[in-house]
């Protein structure tokens, strides 16, 4: 917050613009431009351990799913929040290690048989060759619209959740809410969408 209030480096919305100021920090440091001290005390995790999931299967159609919701997570440190994180401790290979940037996250509910897991939404990467070159732009025009890009930082169905055609309602679903709740959230309204996929199979 400190180089932001020097910078005055606010979002379109008037707060600071923090995710952006370590992004940039990042970039200076692997440059070699900035240097910086080592640290002497180590701040052990606010994270709280997983909680322990005790979910039936569910197998069936769509249809006998019921509503399909997405219920957006507020608040970081609220019952829905963890268990976002323990479901992405449980059944994500990327486990439930901390996002950067601005982000939204959402549990995904059955009426009939609730959570069936959980997705989120981050800051797109800073740069992409295979990304940038389809787009066609030039560095000064990443830098200045890459906020209308946000990126599917993980999507998971429970490794137990067996319902054809899910995924796909489910991204209809996410594709929708987010242009709405990024701009209420951060004042900017998402224009492109990015993800990235595993063809490996190895997880």
């Amino acid at each position: 917050m400190r180089v932001c209030s020097w910078l005055n480096w606010r979002s379109s919305k008037g707060n600071w613009q923090e995710g952006g100021c370590r992004k940039a920090l990042a970039i200076l440091t692997r440059k070699g431009l900035i240097t910086w001290p080592n640290a002497c005390v180590r701040v052990p995790s606010r994270r709280d351990p997983p909680l322990l999931l005790n979910e039936d299967p569910v197998c069936c159609t769509l249809e006998e799913l019921g509503v399909v919701e997405l219920v957006r997570i507020d608040d970081a440190r609220s019952a829905q929040a963890k268990h976002w994180r323990s479901l992405m401790h449980t059944h994500h290979y990327l486990g439930d290690r901390p996002m950067c940037g601005a982000q939204l996250r959402y549990l995904i509910l059955s009426s009939q048989h609730g959570c069936l897991g959980g997705l989120s939404f981050s800051s797109a990467s800073w740069s992409l060759a295979d990304r940038d070159a389809l787009i066609g732009w030039k560095d000064s025009a990443r830098v200045h619209n890459l906020a209308k890009v946000v990126r599917n930082s993980r999507f998971l169905i429970r490794n137990d959740v067996h319902v054809p055609n899910l995924a796909s309602h489910v991204l209809g679903l996410a594709a929708r809410h987010i242009v709405v709740d990024w701009r209420q959230r951060y004042g900017v309204t998402p224009v492109l969408l990015e993800t990235f996929v595993d063809r490996s199979g190895t997880f």
